[in-house]
């Protein structure tokens, strides 16, 4: 009896294959994706680098008697 009902609404099923739809990703614009965090995230660390190296021989150049200027 329930092969019945199963029967007659399976030609509305929509796990049927035949009414199965490809997957269409929505279309965005370049303007409107979201930010590349890693990228941004490793461009701040990049000049924080730079930032710190300059430092760091800045003050080892001024630290050396025969090379400051004073």
């Amino acid at each position: 009896m329930s092969s019945h009902h199963a029967h007659a609404s399976s030609a509305s099923d929509p796990r049927q294959p035949s009414t199965a739809k490809p997957y269409v990703p929505p279309t965005i614009a370049p303007q409107d994706l979201p930010i590349d965090y890693s990228g941004f995230i490793a461009i701040v660390f990049g000049i924080t680098g730079v930032m710190l190296r300059v430092t760091i021989f800045t003050s080892l150049y001024e630290s050396i008697p025969f090379l400051s200027k004073h």
